[in-house]
């Protein structure tokens, strides 16, 4: 989402001070105050699995309303499920997400594939494993994931480079080449050329001079952790070691890319 620039300095006025993280809180409560009655007009009608919570979809998502929620997952989940069939046999693959949070995909996908879904979020965790199909498994900021080599057909990331440190993008693409059977893809999302229209005017500097911009200020990782990446960056680092296969095209109001495990 390309933000005014005047929200833009402030928000980086908060980063600065470390008040970010206070601000996000405060707007939590009152977003899922603002939703209460749209949420329980919903959820009159609605059939399918437990929802979480409006303030655990707020924290991980931005958004407090459940319908959303609901209809974003299924959108996108439309898109990867597009994306992945183009490589993989859906009905017979082995697929993670990497970074699955609430399971707004994998409530759409996992009844469809083998899926396994791995997450920093204990939280977000304990939901899925209680109303979703599929193996759901904890991870640390840094790899290792807790699975085999060669374990998987196909793994997907959406918009989880885009909260991640420099050092982090190295270390996750590396491993999640060593997770991927030989053939295997991997289809991840970032905040690329489309989605950079918002940078400051020393961002915009370096993000053309092909180098990641990271706004942090919070814990990486969060929500708010924010990184965009020029394509030059996406080739030399994140496809590093990948047979690049797709992009960058559009995907879930971000820019995807696919590399291949050689064989």
């Amino acid at each position: 989402m390309r933000l005014p620039i005047e929200r833009e300095r402030l928000l980086a006025v908060l980063r600065g001070l470390g008040l970010l993280g206070v601000a996000e809180r405060i707007a939590i409560a009152r977003d899922v105050e603002e939703a209460e009655e749209a949420n329980a007009a919903f959820l009159a009608s609605y059939e399918g699995p437990p929802l979480p919570s409006a303030s655990l979809i707020r924290r991980t998502y931005g958004d407090a309303g459940l319908e959303d929620y609901r209809n974003w997952g299924r959108e996108n989940a439309a898109e990867i499920e597009a994306a992945l069939s183009r490589h993989v046999n859906l009905s017979t693959a082995k697929v993670a997400e990497w970074g699955c949070g609430l399971g707004r995909l994998a409530m759409h996908l996992a009844p469809k594939t083998d899926y396994t879904g791995f997450d920093i979020d204990e939280s977000s965790l304990a939901y899925c494993r209680a109303h979703l199909p599929g193996t759901y498994l904890r991870n640390d900021p840094m790899p290792p994931l807790p699975a085999e080599d060669a374990s998987f057909d196909a793994v997907f990331a959406v918009s989880i480079f885009t909260h991640l440190s420099k050092a982090q993008h190295s270390a996750w693409a590396a491993e999640i080449r060593r997770v991927l059977k030989p053939g295997g893809v991997f289809l991840f999302t970032v905040h690329g050329e489309e989605q950079a229209g918002g940078l400051l005017p020393g961002e915009r500097a370096a993000f053309d001079r092909g180098e990641l911009v990271t706004r942090g200020g919070v814990s990486r990782g969060s929500r708010t952790y924010l990184a965009y990446h020029p394509e030059t960056f996406v080739r030399e680092v994140l496809l590093e070691g990948y047979e690049p296969v797709d992009g960058p095209e559009p995907c879930c109001g971000q820019t995807l890319y696919v590399g291949r495990k050689p064989y």
